[in-house]
């Protein structure tokens, strides 16, 4: 299957959600003729995103772009099929609006540009006073209004745990609650089928001292017997030391709402650049591009080694990487980043 992250470039069918406390420090607000858009250094602003999917044995399966234009005067960033530098907002595929404190608060989707008629063409986040997520609005072609609030914990510990109910079919919903430490970082999520209070699979993430994920360790209920069954579903067994501008950039376009990697509400998908089945993009690629991934493939009922094969221009800039997909013919994903200035 395509990762859902096609969705967002081109299609856009889905929108999103995440939250994000520590890792989505809000940018300072830039000056017109300020060296740094959206608090990042112009020279590593990002232009466009390509994403290749290739099968297990290299051949070419599919691809998409997307190109960028930032607009710090309206706090607007538009995204594009083909370089698009007009300022009026009409004009471009879709629209990422931010509020004074830049988190992401408003996206708006071309209704000439839509394929789904079904789909939502604006969804709106508020906050907390703590800047946490605590509702996503939608609004589809129809007119018609729907709103999804998100109950916020509070842990004694600091941390916080947050989650959403989705009513499925056959009288049974899902609970999903995604959990914090004190620092706002996202540590470990659990979805149940309600009332049962046994989560169906758990996902616990460890971090290494830069920040970056380490390792994955999931418990998932089996359907026969019952049981927790517990492994170790990814290992990243080494990091690059630079090239963070992938991860900088989703922050950037996310901001606020970056960090929660997966949604069960049925018109989001994840909350960021990351989104993949079962969040997997977003453990290989929390800040800096892994050099080997080790990842329990069911397939096969073995562990294999990936090898993401980041690249770097001169200036040290992400250029290109693999992530880990595993998921028949688009096994993994080829993302290639252009920057305005070369």
């Amino acid at each position: 299957m395509k990762p859902l992250f096609s969705a967002c470039i081109l299609a856009c069918v889905s929108f999103f959600f995440a939250c994000n406390k520590a890792s989505d420090t809000p940018p300072t607000p830039q000056q017109v003729d300020s060296v740094k858009i959206f608090g990042v250094d112009s020279s590593k602003l990002v232009r466009s995103l390509t994403e290749i999917w290739t099968d297990s044995s290299g051949n070419f399966q599919d691809s998409n772009i997307v190109y960028f234009y930032y607009d710090t005067i309206s706090r607007s960033i538009f995204w594009d099929k083909t370089p698009n530098t007009d300022l009026n907002p009409a004009n471009h595929s879709l629209v990422y609006s931010y509020n004074t404190k830049y988190l992401l608060n408003h996206i708006k989707r071309n209704t000439t540009d839509l394929e789904d008629t079904g789909s939502a063409v604006t969804i709106d986040y508020t906050y907390d006073n703590a800047n946490i997520i605590k509702s996503v609005i939608y609004v589809y072609t129809n007119g018609r209004t729907e709103t999804e609030n998100i109950s916020k914990t509070t842990f004694p510990s600091g941390g916080y745990s947050l989650s959403t109910i989705d009513e499925g079919g056959f009288g049974k919903s899902s609970l999903t609650a995604y959990n914090f430490d004190a620092n706002g970082r996202f540590v470990s999520w659990a979805s149940s089928t309600m009332p049962a209070t046994v989560p169906n699979m758990h996902d616990s993430l460890i971090y290494d001292a830069s920040g970056n994920i380490s390792s994955v360790i999931q418990s998932d209920t089996s359907y026969y017997t019952h049981t927790p069954e517990t492994l170790n579903l990814f290992k990243i067994d080494s990091r690059a030391t630079k090239g963070n501008e992938f991860a900088t950039l989703n922050k950037i376009l996310f901001n606020g709402v970056s960090q929660l990697p997966e949604f069960t509400f049925s018109n989001s998908a994840i909350g960021s650049l990351l989104n993949n089945i079962d969040d997997w993009y977003f453990y290989q690629f929390t800040a800096y591009p892994p050099l080997s991934v080790t990842v329990y493939q069911q397939s096969t009922n073995s562990y294999v080694t990936f090898n993401p094969n980041p690249q770097v221009d001169s200036k040290n800039r992400i250029v290109s990487f693999k992530m880990y997909n595993g998921d028949g013919d688009f096994y993994f994903e080829t993302v290639k980043l252009g920057y305005y200035k070369e």
